[in-house]
């Protein structure tokens, strides 16, 4: 039995019973979850206010990397059971310290994740950085605790609730089962009596009151019902009659309407649904009778707009449609759609109801026809063509936009103006002629001009059509025109073209020649009638073969087929070979030819450009007969370094004296490109020289060629065009001589003078001996070098350099030992002067030949020469080759010319050594003594951050148990204690401020500055923002002037502004008007940035103090303060090589002044 079936009574009980449940249930679970979230967060700041006295603790361990410690400092956490794991990472994220010791480290994340807490896993997972003193990541704490706690909990709550409930519901069911007999009684009689009047239609049947409450009225009221319904009973019987008379008459009128007659009632229900309804929907009458007019009809993407129209009338007497007329889409009963009109009216009943009639007329004919009229408009409305329909009077009527686009004119300027506007003045009675002919019934096709609006013609073809009414009778015409000026400029530009095509084919110099697919000649120009001496008369239509030898037809043909077949458009000239034509007289001759071939409406056409070569072999000819001459008088210049060349630089004649100086054979050179065969340079570009050559007929200048042993050699070139009889050029003379040596002279020449200005440079023996070596090379070569200084008193030898070749590269050789005795090929240098070693293969080591790099490929060629300072040797150098034979005699001279030069230089270079290393060993013991007193201090200042920093963790556990008793425990501390407390915490937070203050005081000893162009203006505007809210309610004047830019450490500068701008808007508390100045000002012949105010000032035989640690000159009383921040702020200047000094009057204000160095030169405000 379901709910709505049961009895009142049980109703009632169930009612009270679930509501009284209800209300406990979610008073319990609103409770738990709230609970259960409070508790969430209690336990995440529990377990962040033990992170955080943690990462305090653990600032010193991770910046002096104390494992031990941090492992104790963890350990700590042994007295809280819940938390499971603990651990420390480092600023670079890696795993410091764990807790428990013996756990795996799987339990631990592999790096620190973002800052704060969440519950993951069955446990709450927390994470705080630890910041040091500057507030840079130190390092992070990471904490993980089980939630048995909070598990707990809910247990025991949830315990309560359910005996809670239990209890309630016993109460609530006693209560219920009372109550319910109280009000089930009446209601019961007034039941029964009811179902006595259902069951038996006896409307005299009356019930008994029983009580004065509602049940009683609702007696009273049900009683009086019955009595009205007795009444209406009999009237209604006299009614019913009045009715079905009234419904035959207008079940008559239905019948026979051919219109969708539909009644609905005030609910949107139908009432009634003619046969036109039944036709017209497909749905039978008795069918839809009862249902929704929307759910029947009405298409379901406007049912909603019915029923908000219909609720509208309900409310308010007034309809969007009624009385109106409307085209909407109805929906028949297989779900289709189809357009008609509607009109609705209504009709008001007795009771104020009301019946509505809808008259509804299928409209989809018409629709269909006025769809296709604007599916016309529409074609001509966006027609590119110009369509303009006219009267029989000539007369526009209707003007489209392509017509507004094509005539420049606007439908409103044409609608009703003749059409003769658009007419050209040169055919004025073009228009009177059409419409006769439109008149008899004709439709015109022809191109004509009309005019646009600015007068400019425009080229058209026009359609002219009649258009006829009903009855056939011509009433206006139609014309169509498309714009056809760019049509007629292409047609007259092919023309044009076609023309240009056949003026040039027919002045063309070679002879063209066209061929359709069967090589019938189409195209024989005015050239091929000159060439092959035939008209074009009798060549055209003629096949091809006419003008080719016999011989050579059919391999013509298979190649103009495989051609055909390649799909390549053409070939150029000599491509095809040696070719011969026939002339009309039979006579062959040598001719080049090109091909290309181009497709055309599916045909092929070739087209053949020939030229007679005649002329050109005749020439070659020429030319060969000219070197011939060119070789018999060679055959004279033996002696002489001669060869000849073709205009292409191809040679043709190598003689003898070639050969000697480039070592190319005769045989190896002909035929050969002179610059690629010579490697030719030359300071002025070859293409230059040619057209030196040909413009005077001869050059002459110095060129460098390589031989084929790779050498290169310096030669003076004298350069001849060879002319033919009729005195064109055939080819070119050259005649080369040598002259190598004399190039070498010079530039030894210029390296012995470059030699003096690069030696006056040195600044080392190193460098000195790099500028020999580099010269030696230039004017010598070599494939090892070494200097070595001799130390006379000594009787030693020291190597300043050793240079060897390996793989091709010049590399420096340490040398093994730094001073050593003589070798013997050196003793015999310092005492019989320079030694030339030539070495024959095969040869082996010797101790003088051994090279300083490459101990497996012995020198061939060395030279060893002394330096000699007043023909005292100071000095031995040595150069090699690996090549045998490498050096003569003259180069040794050369060598020791150059060494002899140097000595004075090498002196030189070796007293300013000695000089400089007296210098560093001075400056070696001032930096040793410096860097003791840096040690010191720094020991000093590291002992000042350890102290001040192993105090800040103490002092934040007093702050923090502190603030947890204040917080947690209020009610259970009285209020002396709770006094005490508090002042506890305002000592400890003072404490902590000093710790601060003297941790940077030591940090700043400690930094290193980071100097960079910082504007002091901008960080002035800085701290003033950081002040606001130290200055809020107070009127300050602040006179800020514009800064310069300075070379500083922008981190430390902010804190010196900081400091006294600080101070400034501290000791001016008393003022009612503040005025606080930052400027700049000479102050003792510098240039000093000042920070001025009107505070309390002090008396100036204190000043000496004022920059101490820890002096303070006001009573802590007075004024708050540490007594550290103008010792920083002196610190800080003293560190950028600036210094402070203060000004002040009792009373009456006080000036502190600051210099920068740099100060003076800026010239930038920032």
């Amino acid at each position: 039995m379901t709910f709505r079936d049961l009895p009142i009574r049980r109703k009632v009980m169930a009612v009270i019973m679930l509501t009284s449940v209800t209300v406990l249930v979610l008073t319990v679970v609103v409770f738990m979850v709230y609970d259960w979230f409070a508790y969430r967060g209690t336990m995440a700041r529990n377990l962040g206010t033990t992170a955080s006295m943690i990462a305090e603790g653990s600032t010193a361990v991770l910046g002096f990397q104390r494992e031990d410690e941090a492992r104790k400092l963890l350990a700590r956490l042994k007295s809280n059971r819940h938390i499971r794991a603990a651990a420390l990472y480092d600023a670079q994220g890696k795993l410091f310290a764990r807790y428990p010791d013996e756990a795996p480290e799987r339990w631990f994340p592999a790096a620190p994740e973002k800052a704060g807490h969440q519950f993951a896993g069955g446990a709450l997972v927390l994470f705080q950085p630890a910041y040091d003193e500057g507030q840079e990541l130190a390092g992070t704490v990471f904490l993980k605790s089980d939630l048995e706690v909070l598990y707990e909990r809910q247990r025991t709550y949830g315990l309560v609730a359910v005996l809670i409930l239990c209890g309630a519901g016993l109460v609530a069911l006693g209560i219920s089962s009372t109550l319910q007999r109280h009000i089930t009684g009446p209601i019961r009689v007034l039941a029964d009596a009811a179902e006595k009047v259902s069951g038996q239609s006896d409307y005299s049947v009356r019930a008994e009151k029983v009580s004065g409450d509602e049940l009683g009225l609702l007696t009273d009221a049900f009683n009086l019902m019955l009595t009205r319904i007795q009444e209406r009973e009999a009237q209604s019987k006299q009614a019913q009659k009045a009715v079905r008379e009234s419904e035959a008459r207008k079940s008559a009128v239905l019948e026979s309407a051919l219109d969708c007659v539909i009644t609905m009632d005030q609910g949107g229900r139908i009432v009634d649904f003619n046969p036109a309804a039944e036709k017209t929907f497909g749905h039978r009458r008795e069918e839809v009778i009862g249902k929704s007019v929307a759910e029947t009809i009405i298409p379901p993407r406007m049912r909603q707009a019915h029923m908000d129209g219909l609720a509208r009338y309900n409310q308010t007497g007034e309809g969007p449609v009624l009385g109106k007329r409307i085209e909407l889409p109805a929906l028949r009963a297989d779900g289709s759609e189809f357009p008609a009109e509607l009109a609705i009216t209504s009709t008001p009943l007795e009771g104020g109801a009301v019946f509505f009639t809808a008259y509804l007329r299928d409209i989809t004919e018409r629709k269909r026809a006025e769809e296709s009229l604007s599916f016309l408009a529409a074609i001509v409305e966006s027609s590119d063509d110009a369509v303009v329909g006219k009267d029989m009077e000539g007369r526009v009527v209707s003007w489209n936009a392509g017509a507004e686009r094509m005539f420049g004119y606007t439908a409103a300027e044409m609608l009703g103006q003749p059409v003769a506007r658009l007419l050209a003045v040169d055919r004025p009675d073009e228009e009177v002629h059409l419409l006769e002919d439109i008149r008899r019934g004709q439709t015109r096709h022809f191109e004509t001009v009309r005019m646009r609006k600015g007068g400019q013609p425009v080229e058209i073809s026009m359609s002219l059509s009649p258009i006829r009414n009903v009855r056939g009778e011509v009433i206006g015409f139609s014309s169509i025109a498309r714009d056809i000026t760019e049509r007629k400029r292409a047609e007259r530009e092919l023309q044009e073209g076609r023309a240009r095509l056949s003026g040039i084919i027919g002045s063309a110099m070679d002879a063209i020649i066209s061929v359709d697919a069967n090589q019938r000649i189409t195209i024989f120009n005015e050239a091929a009638v000159k060439m092959f001496g035939c008209p074009a008369a009798q060549a055209l239509g003629q096949p091809l073969d006419r003008f080719i030898p016999a011989r050579f037809r059919e391999a013509h043909r298979q190649h103009i087929e495989a051609f055909g077949s390649t799909g390549v458009t053409s070939r150029t000239m000599g491509r095809l070979g040696p070719l011969s034509g026939l002339r009309a007289n039979g006579e062959e001759f040598p001719i080049e030819a090109s091909i290309s071939q181009i497709e055309t409406a599916g045909q092929k056409i070739y087209t053949v450009i020939l030229r007679d070569i005649t002329e050109r072999l005749s020439a070659q000819e020429r030319i060969e007969q000219h070197m011939t001459v060119l070789r018999e008088q060679a055959q004279m210049l033996e002696l002489a370094n001669v060869l000849a060349k073709d205009l292409h630089d191809r040679i043709i004649l190598w003689n003898a004296g070639m050969e000697a100086l480039y070592g190319w054979s005769k045989a190896e050179a002909l035929g050969k490109i002179v610059p690629e065969l010579l490697h030719t340079r030359s300071p002025q570009p070859l293409e230059f020289i040619r057209q030196v050559l040909f413009q005077q007929g001869h050059w002459e200048g110095e060129l460098v060629h390589v031989r084929k042993d790779g050498r290169p050699i310096h030669v003076a070139s004298q350069w001849v065009v060879h002319t033919d009889a009729q005195g064109r050029p055939v080819a070119i003379l050259e005649v080369n001589n040598d002259i190598t040596e004399r190039k070498r002279a010079e530039e030894r020449q210029a390296a012995f003078a470059k030699l003096g200005r690069s030696l006056s440079a040195a600044a080392s023996a190193s460098a000195a001996a790099r500028v020999i070596a580099d010269i030696a090379d230039e004017v010598i070569g070599w494939d090892a070098c070494s200097l070595h200084l001799y130390l006379a008193e000594r009787d030693l030898v020291s190597p300043v350099i050793n240079i060897d070749t390996l793989e091709g590269k010049r590399v420096d050789v340490p040398a093994a030992v730094s001073d050593q005795e003589p070798s013997p090929i050196m003793r015999r240098v310092l005492e019989e002067g320079a030694q030339l070693i030539l070495r024959e293969e095969p040869y082996e080591f010797a101790p003088e030949a051994v090279p300083f790099g490459n101990t497996g490929r012995p020198s061939a060629s060395l030279m060893y020469v002394p330096v000699r300072l007043r023909q005292a040797p100071i000095g031995i150098l040595s150069i090699q080759s690996y090549r045998p034979r490498a050096y003569t005699q003259d180069d040794l001279s050369t060598l020791q010319t150059l060494a002899d030069q140097c000595a004075g230089a090498l002196e030189r270079v070796r007293a300013e050594e000695k000089v400089r290393q007296l210098a560093e060993e001075l400056e070696q013991r001032v930096q040793e003594r410096t860097a003791e007193l840096i040690a010191a201090n720094q020991e000093l200042e590291a002992f000042t951050y350890s102290v001040a920093h192993d105090l800040r963790a103490p002092l934040r556990h007093i702050d923090a148990f502190t603030r947890i008793l204040h917080d947690d425990f209020t009610e259970a501390i009285p209020a002396e204690a709770q006094r005490y407390l508090e002042n506890i915490r305002t000592g400890s937070r003072h404490m902590s401020h000093l710790v601060d203050d003297l941790l940077n005081l030591a940090r700043v000893g400690r930094q290193e500055l980071k100097r960079l162009p910082t504007p002091l203006s901008a960080l002035v505007h800085e701290v003033l923002t950081d002040l606001k809210r130290e200055t809020e309610g107070r009127t300050i004047e602040w006179r800020i002037q514009p800064l310069p830019t300075v070379e500083c450490d922008a981190g430390l500068m902010r804190q010196v502004f900081a400091n006294l701008l600080a101070n400034a808007v501290k000791y001016t508390r008393p003022r009612p008007v503040a005025v606080i100045e930052v400027g700049c000002q000479r102050q003792d012949g510098d240039t000093a940035v000042v920070v001025r105010d009107n505070g309390v000032g002090f008396s100036m035989k204190y000043v000496d103090k004022l920059f101490g640690v820890f002096q303070r000159l006001h009573r802590a009383e007075e004024f708050e303060g540490t007594g550290v921040g103008l010792a920083t702020v002196a610190r800080i200047l003293r560190k950028h090589g600036g210094r402070i000094w203060a000004e002040a009057e009792l009373d009456k204000g006080a000036a502190f002044y600051f210099t920068l160095p740099g100060l003076d030169k800026s010239d930038q405000t920032g």
